[in-house]
């Protein structure tokens, strides 16, 4: 628990946060996707001989099309649906599944080790019903700066293809 300020009116509140993992389970886990990373996209985006940020996005963004795979698992609990399984980076690395909001924040993460600035997008789908899901958006993608322009990128819709439609 900690205090945060409520700047517009000077009165404070609490906020109670919960965890998904107890803190050394999330070490144990950072430590494994961090090592993957190091062991696996590094070597890869090297072995590409990347010049531009272009090509390290590029290159990371095929190699994790190669390797990610979709799930639509939901788990159910006292008859209410729970947050989407595999939704968050530290999963979706570390499984190498997940869902579309796991899978752009795993991009994410993975072209932050590269200082590329990358941003995650919430947004609908054209098959979407416009009651679906209370109105809330139901899916993610990733917005890329390269250059001073910004590209979008949907790798969940990419994942196992070879010809990239939704990239850039």
């Amino acid at each position: 628990e900690g205090a945060t300020p409520d700047i517009k009116n000077n009165k404070g509140y609490w906020v109670k946060g919960t965890y998904l993992y107890e803190k050394s389970k999330t070490r144990v886990l950072h430590h494994s996707i961090d090592k993957y990373i190091k062991e696996n996209i590094h070597p890869y985006v090297k072995r590409a001989r990347c010049k531009t940020e272009k090509d390290i996005v590029t290159a990371v963004y095929k190699y994790l099309a190669g390797v990610l795979t979709y799930t639509e698992k939901k788990e159910k609990k006292n008859g209410e649906l729970l947050f989407p399984h595999k939704a968050h980076t530290i999963e979706t690395l570390y499984d190498l599944e997940g869902v579309c909001q796991g899978i752009a924040l795993s991009l994410i993460y993975v072209l932050r080790e590269y200082e590329i600035e990358c941003l995650y997008i919430r947004g609908y789908t054209d098959d979407d019903k416009p009651d679906a899901n209370n109105g809330a958006p139901t899916h993610g993608w990733c917005l890329v700066k390269l250059d001073g322009t910004y590209y979008h990128m949907d790798l969940t819709w990419d994942l196992q293809q070879q010809d990239f439609q939704y990239f850039l």
